[in-house]
């Protein structure tokens, strides 16, 4: 492939030279009205120009052809280096960017499933995130660590505005405690509201002090979910414990009370 190029670029400078000196020729003939037979008249020039755009075609059209794998060469190292970035950025922040619903559930699961005493979360705007397979899983593992003699915890708050709850939500609620109740563990699950106006933010999810997922809320009726995981970051994941528990559980209410409240007022 070398060697075409080579030839190819050698006739490719052989050519433009004689077009560039007949091109001359012809605007001095013109210039000069010399009368040479070789020389084009006036009136036959556009067909010459029209020849000329086309000769500067083709040799385009060649040059795309002849260095097509050489493009593509650079496309696949400009690749590579933007995935290197991306990882020494990951390797730098210590965490791990997740593109997908199937990603966040999968790698949420695969931490659930080792937690060893505490989980913390907060979610923006509905109360039963996470799949029905994820509960079952979270529950089982709950439940095991309360049959060996640990306490296990699991705190959820759910932030929305109170006076604009949905009509729904108590009962997907109830369904997902259900969950919990279920295998037994129904007493380990802390839930507590947050009242706040604007409902958007970042979910939260702690495991134990040693893994942080923040999962910006997607736009209603968008499923696509982003989410940065840092795993095994006992620094970042006490941080995030920390505020969990001093500044966000601190101001919310027992989601027990607010059903009790809601109980009496439909009487």
């Amino acid at each position: 492939m070398r060697m075409v190029r080579q030839v190819y670029t050698i006739i490719q400078g052989v050519i433009a030279v004689l077009a560039g000196m007949y091109g001359l020729l012809i605007t001095i003939g013109q210039y000069l009205n010399w009368k040479v037979e070789f020389l084009p008249k006036k009136e036959d020039l556009a067909p010459f120009i029209l020849a000329g755009i086309a000769v500067l075609l083709i040799e385009v059209g060649f040059e795309h052809v002849i260095h097509f794998d050489e493009q593509n060469q650079r496309l696949d190292k400009q690749d590579l280096r933007l995935t290197n970035i991306e990882s020494f950025v990951g390797r730098s922040l210590g965490g791990q960017y997740l593109k997908s619903s199937a990603e966040v559930y999968a790698a949420g699961t695969r931490l659930t499933a080792s937690t060893e005493r505490r989980l913390r979360t907060i979610v923006y705007g509905r109360g039963a995130k996470g799949t029905r397979q994820w509960a079952e899983m979270a529950a089982q593992r709950l439940r095991h660590l309360k049959n060996i003699g640990v306490s296990p915890e699991f705190h959820v708050v759910v932030a929305l505005d109170m006076q604009n709850v949905p009509a729904n939500f108590q009962a997907e609620m109830d369904q997902r405690v259900a969950v919990f109740v279920r295998h037994g563990v129904g007493d380990v699950v802390s839930l507590y509201l947050l009242d706040v106006k604007a409902v958007i933010g970042c979910d939260v999810y702690i495991i134990d002090k040693a893994h942080v997922f923040i999962n910006p809320v997607p736009f209603p009726g968008i499923d696509t979910q982003r989410a940065i995981l840092f795993e095994n970051q006992s620094n970042i994941a006490e941080d995030y414990a920390e505020w969990f528990d001093n500044s966000v559980r601190a101001k919310a209410i027992s989601y027990d009370v607010w059903r009790n409240q809601q109980t009496a007022a439909s009487h």
